[in-house]
């Protein structure tokens, strides 16, 4: 049986490096966009990996790192519900969350909420261009009462590492997007500019998942250490 062991603070490191090499070669492209004459298939291979482009290869990333995520998160829910542990409702619920994260990533669903929100906040043509970031701040409010004492039983460093991935991401997906859509009222999307803006958005994004990610595997290696998966190839007799 071939074993591979999964240790929290190296996966977070691998997971980091390719963040980090997915933003350089957005922030390549992008670069090369606005300061370089225009060459053969530019403007392809700049959308292919920008950040902030759906079905690029930075988002792919990101969908498959929330789908990880939900996995983790539904083997917690099931480890913890065989066992009688507790909390088994808000591991299930943050899997389903998860699911929705990944499928959202990468199809913007939350964009079909901008009209709305903004007819009903009557800020036609005013500065807050992506106006879901107002029931986005709503409901990560809610989450955030709601699953406060859920966060308060973590192990110290599952709960630090979860605390520090929630700041990150939001930080990303709701503070700097809105200082992406105040830019974009003024001056348009489609300069150097916001494409840094946005790049700063999606890096806090994928650090925020990244650290999330190493959070439910330090948890399982404390909380559920005897928790394994195994891959057994056979074949099929005729």
């Amino acid at each position: 049986m071939i074993e591979y062991v999964l240790v929290p603070e190296k996966v977070m490191r691998v997971l980091f490096a390719v963040v980090t090499v997915l933003v350089l070669l957005s922030t390549a492209g992008q670069a090369s966009v606005y300061y370089l004459p225009d060459f053969v298939l530019r403007d392809s291979m700049a959308g292919l990996l920008y950040v902030n482009e759906e079905r690029s290869l930075p988002t792919l990333y990101s969908s498959l790192m929330l789908l990880l995520s939900a996995l983790l998160l539904g083997v917690i829910a099931r480890e913890r519900r065989r066992n009688g542990g507790p909390y088994v409702r808000h591991w299930q619920v943050l899997s389903l969350t998860f699911i929705y994260l990944s499928v959202d990533e990468f199809a913007a669903l939350h964009e079909q909420a901008i009209d709305p929100v903004r007819r009903l906040l009557d800020i036609e043509g005013g500065p807050l261009l992506h106006a879901w970031v107002v029931p986005g701040a709503i409901g990560v409010a809610v989450f955030g009462v709601a699953f406060a004492r859920f966060v308060r039983h973590l192990p110290l460093i599952v709960r630090q590492r979860v605390v520090l991935a929630s700041v990150l991401f939001v930080g990303g997906a709701i503070g700097v997007e809105i200082l992406g859509s105040l830019h974009a009222a003024s001056s348009g999307q489609q300069n150097m500019r916001y494409a840094a803006i946005v790049t700063v958005e999606e890096t806090l994004e994928m650090v925020g998942v990244a650290v999330f990610v190493s959070a439910l595997l330090a948890y399982i290696a404390i909380v559920l250490p005897g928790v394994e998966w195994r891959i057994r190839v056979r074949t099929t007799r005729a």
